[in-house]
């Protein structure tokens, strides 16, 4: 850190003074004592930077023999392995009496070479960015620390050539964009932060390889431009880097008449362009390099040697990328002995040299080292700017009746169709389509250019269900070679389904949108410019409005398509995903560590059998991660995606959002009365009930009512018992002659009084987990017919009357009696039932339409069973006492159970991620996806204590709240006062926290096998976590 702190300083010091000195170091000493060491060979040698490799292997012996007998300044290196190259490096540097210059071209970061590392965007995608030119510095200074982890002292970038010809074949996405301003803009902030990281930048390619149409690795290009001309586009961006300290200039190898009539002759090895124009004109006192001097721009007119002695006569300082050592070191002395280059000049040279290499660390020169290699080249703060940097540069270039980014989820059917095999990520589902299935489940097509015809037939077929079609076209190279390998099949593709109801996102370079046919019918197109994990999952989080677009075209494409293009839309405040911890200041590695240490301890200990955890911070999903299974019996992992038991959790998620709206409405109060809000109950002891006192927990109802028990014909099931007939059917409770054989009903009303009687007998006789229970009449059965049609379990049917029967006992419920925080279920039992007087709709559906299906939660329902395949529900308990069955797919809870599954306190299933959507929309005070769901105010007042700590200490208006009297009991001991949240009995757990912008989401299903199981609790696993995510905020990147 402390070196990077000296760069930066120095980097300063630069750019006040321009180009007085680029190389500022304190040790002269060292670079004197070099130099007067040096001999003409070994100077000659300190010009030259062959080419290492060409691909992963490395002729060593080569190498070697090099610097042995050449004594060459330094290597550009190409494709490789990491660690490979490193252990090569430190070889080569260990037998150079002068450190070496190591020179990689790595315009997009180390990955342009090097696998295993991270991959920034082009320079045309970072183009398509409206300023933000502090996160291009971020990039090129982190692209610096890399370089220096593994012993890289040039990087031959930024491009900056002003690309304004679609027919470049070789600058194109390498570039900036066709814009002068936007270029120099750009590869001023790259600089910067490169050369404050303490690497060399070599701009390229000098005077400007823009406007070619010609690739100069195979001919040497030809620009036909004035001098006025070039002044104004293809010089500019180079006055200005210079002008701002730039240390490096990479000379392309081009043919410009207006600048050196001689006919062929590469601008490498002009005189005029290198010396006269870049040295004494633009007063130009850094390093020269040549592009690569083994390129057929360079040697088409001259052997490799003569080409090399011809670029330094030009005014080059270090001859780069070329094969033949000896041939160069041989013509460079024949030159110094004829005279065509002198000592003085050489050695200018190399004083220049050596001064860079002391600036760049190479007086004191350290090994690499090479534990940990590959993860610090790998730094997580990459992996954040990356994305930063994708989402900023998507591009909307068409966007119909403003349909992006899309709003009301509940009138949209939406699919999506990748057409080609991505670049990066995953084949199918690719990573575009993974991020759409976040904001709404949706199914997903694919189809290639192998893709038989029945197969484009048949998801046509089943695309006509769908009113919304996300389209992703994936695949097409980001060279322009081949013209960017587009396949005929492909462009069929697109052309086929590029509908109006199609949203069309092209993940490919700008200037192959006029390859593809009809793809303007869209509703919407957006542009990418490449087709990487990044781009791919911004484009879904603009589509959907988890970020704003706004990007522009870098380049113009087409009269459709021009420089500039580019349509803005807003965030609607729509969660974000796959987002690291450090994207807001919290260490990831410290974070998983805290939170998979907890969940698996839950595991371990057979607390649940699985457990999912989802955080979100500043409306992005942090930390999504499933653990174990769903039963203990398998090893099948958990998804992420599986769907629990809400259990109370459902109470926030139905009733206080019903209610709140509807207070928003004018249709309900707090202040209400049970009496007034709910007819029925005018005439019971609830009628003067208030809802503030209710929704809290303190209205003195009873904490809950065993409906299924009551409805257990107890005698009957004792008169039948085997135990009862074995011990106790004897004497008076044995039939007598007369009644077993002529009036048996009397006989059994006489033997069932007398049981009646006996109040110890259910517990002598009776085992219900084995013996099947009997139902007193007009309760259950097991048989369905119209009587019997609400189905409890798979064999078990309740009564059609069982409904009134439940409000009937509630009504008729007493009341405790002190006024004191007693939590009750009772009043949720009876919301339901207002929904179609208040809405004209069922409970299930109101919620579903007001709620859920607009915020994209797609797996919120009751009566899950009906909608999901039971693989992906996570099923509770073994109900061994009532419904006698493995509980999966129905709610958990009895009495919802015996409602047919809905009721306002339990019977409401999801998954995390959706319930995350609806405590989001709770945390932006009733604000999601663009819609206000509830008002402001209303959230406030319900999300905060109603009643002083005396009289009620932890409870909100439906919302549990941190216990003021006693922290750390209903939520972690950090959680602030303003927090909220919920629990249920089944293990699932929701926090959420205005003061740190938290959600925290903890789904499990405790109760697999038996509901006696209370270790997650015993061992506070669920606010556990709550309060290690509160440390990680705390503790900091």
């Amino acid at each position: 850190m402390k070196r990077i702190l000296i760069f930066s300083i120095l980097f300063l010091s630069i750019s006040a003074k321009g180009q007085t000195n680029l190389f500022p170091h304190a040790q002269q000493k060292w670079v004197d004592s070099v130099f007067a060491t040096l001999s003409i060979d070994q100077k000659i040698g300190q010009v030259l930077m062959p080419r290492g490799n060409s691909n992963p292997v490395y002729d060593t012996t080569r190498l070697f023999s090099i610097i042995r007998d050449y004594h060459v300044g330094g290597f550009v290196l190409f494709a490789g392995y990491p660690t490979v190259q490193a252990r090569l490096v430190n070889e080569l540097q260990k037998r150079s009496k002068v450190p070496l210059f190591i020179g990689m071209d790595l315009e997009w970061g180390l990955n342009m070479r090097l696998d295993s590392t991270v991959r920034f965007p082009y320079q045309m995608t970072l183009g398509a960015m409206q300023g933000n030119d502090a996160l291009i510095e971020k990039m090129g200074f982190q692209i610096a620390q890399q370089c220096k982890r593994i012993g890289v002292h040039i990087n031959y970038a930024p491009v900056v050539d002003v690309n304004n010809n679609p027919a470049n074949p070789v600058i194109n996405f390498r570039s900036f964009g066709e814009n002068r301003d936007l270029v120099t803009q750009k590869a001023l902030a790259y600089m910067r932060g490169l050369q404050k990281g303490g690497i060399i930048t070599s701009a390229k390619h000098f005077p400007g390889h823009g406007d070619t149409g010609v690739d100069s690795h195979y001919d040497i290009p030809v620009l036909q431009h004035t001098r006025n001309r070039l002044d104004s586009l293809e010089l500019f961006p180079y006055k200005e880097l210079i002008a701002k300290g730039l240390q490096g200039i990479m000379v392309g190898h081009l043919s410009i008449p207006s600048l050196d009539s001689t006919a062929s002759l590469a601008s490498t090895m002009s005189k005029p362009i290198v010396t006269g124009l870049l040295r004494d004109e633009m007063k130009f006192d850094g390093l020269v390099f040549t592009d690569a001097m083994d390129m057929k721009g360079a040697t088409k007119m001259f052997p490799e040697g003569t080409a090399n002695v011809k670029a330094l006569l030009a005014g080059n300082d270090i001859l780069e990328t070329f094969v033949d050592v000896p041939a160069a070191f041989n013509a460079i002395k024949t030159a110094l002995d004829k005279n065509e280059i002198t000592i003085a000049d050489l050695d200018k040279r190399v004083k220049r040299i050596l001064n860079a290499k002391a600036w760049a660390g190479l007086d004191r020169y350290q090994a690499i080292q090479m534990n940990d290699l590959i993860k610090d080249l790998n730094p997580v703060q990459s992996e954040v700017l990356k994305r930063q940097l994708a989402e900023k540069s998507v591009t909307i270039l068409k966007n119909s009746e403003s349909i992006l980014p899309l709003r009301r989820l509940d009138t949209l059917k939406i699919a999506t169709l990748a057409i080609g095999k991505a670049n990066y990520g995953a084949v199918f589902p690719t990573e575009f389509q993974k991020m759409a299935e976040n904001y709404v489940e949706m199914p997903h097509f694919y189809l290639d250019e192998l893709s038989a015809d029945s197969t484009i037939l048949r998801v046509e077929k089943e695309l006509e269900k769908y009113n919304t079609v996300l389209v992703g076209i994936h695949g097409i190279s980001y060279r322009p070679v081949n013209n960017y390998a587009i396949k005929a099949p492909i462009q069929a593709l697109v052309k086929r389904f590029s509908t109006s109801k199609s949203i069309v996102t092209h993940f490919a370079n700008p200037f192959t949108l006029t390859q593809f046919e009809n793809i303007n019918r869209a509703s919407a197109l957006i542009m990418t410019y490449q087709d990487g994990i990044a781009q791919q999952e911004a484009a879904a989080e603009v589509i959907f409005g988890g970020i704003a677009a706004e990007g522009k075209m870098p380049v113009s494409a087409s009269k459709d398509y021009p420089f500039g293009l580019g349509l803005v839309t807003p965030t609607l405040a729509r969660l974000q995903y796959n987002v690291l911890p450090e994207a807001v200041g919290i260490q990831g590695s410290y974070l998983a560590q805290q939170v998979d240490s907890l969940a698996n301890l839950a595991i371990q200990i057979k607390g649940t059998p699985g457990a999912v955890v989802l955080i979100a911070k500043e409306g992005k999903v942090i930390y999504h991660k499933a653990y174990g299974s769903q039963i203990y019996e398998t090893n099948e992992p958990l998804k992420k995606s599986d769907i629990f038991d809400l259990a109370s959790i459902t109470k926030i998620s139905t009733s206080v959002p019903a209610l709140m709206h509807w207070q928003d409405q004018g249709k309900f109060s707090v202040q209400n009365t049970m009496g007034e809000f709910i007819p029925a109950l005018a005439n019971s002891n609830k009628k003067d009930l208030k809802y503030e006192d209710i929704l809290t927990h303190q209205a003195k109802l009873k904490a809950w009512i065993p409906f299924w028990q009551d409805y257990i014909d107890s005698t009957d099931m004792i008169l039948h018992s085997k135990k009862f007939n074995e011990m106790y059917a004897k004497d008076d409770l044995k039939y007598s002659f007369v009644e077993k054989y002529f009036t048996k009903s009397a006989g059994e009303e006489r033997v069932k009084k007398i049981i009646r009687q006996k109040k110890d007998l259910w517990a002598t006789c009776v085992d219900i987990k084995t013996e099947v229970t009997r139902w007193k009449p007009f309760t259950l059965s097991y048989a369905q017919s119209d009587e019997y049609p609400v189905q409890v379990a798979p064999n078990l049917w309740a009564h059609k009357s069982i409904s009134n029967q439940i409000f009937e006992a509630i009504k008729s419920s007493p009341l405790r009696e002190k006024k004191e925080y007693v939590y009750s279920d009772l009043s949720y039992y009876l919301l339901p039932q207002m929904a179609p007087k208040i809405t004209g709709k069922s409970w299930p559906e109101y919620l579903g339409n007001t709620f859920y299906r607009p915020l994209g939660a797609s797996t919120l329902v009751y009566q899950a069973e009906k909608y999901f395949p039971l693989a992906r529900i996570v099923p509770t308990e073994y109900d061994s006492l009532f419904r006698k069955t493995l509980i999966r797919g129905k709610v958990h809870d009895e009495g919802a159970a015996l409602l047919d599954g809905i009721s306002g306190h339990a019977g409401l299933f999801g998954n995390a991620n959706d319930l995350a959507k609806l405590m989001q929309m709770y945390l932006q005070k009733g604000f999601f996806g663009g819609q206000q769901y509830i008002q402001e105010s209303t959230v406030k007042q319900w999300t905060n204590y109603p009643f002083s700590m005396e009289e009620n200490s932890r409870r909100g208006i439906g919302f549990d709240k941190v216990d003021r009297k006693k922290p750390g009991i209903s939520a972690a001991a950090s959680a602030s006062t303003s927090s909220f949240g919920h629990s249920g009995f089944t293990g699932t757990y929701t926090w959420i926290d205005p003061e740190h912008d938290l959600v925290y989401v903890f789904l499990s299903n405790r109760v697999y096998p038996t509901r006696n199981n209370s270790k997650i609790s015993d061992a506070n696993i669920r606010t556990g976590i709550n309060e290690v995510i509160y440390k990680a905020i705390k503790k900091g990147n």
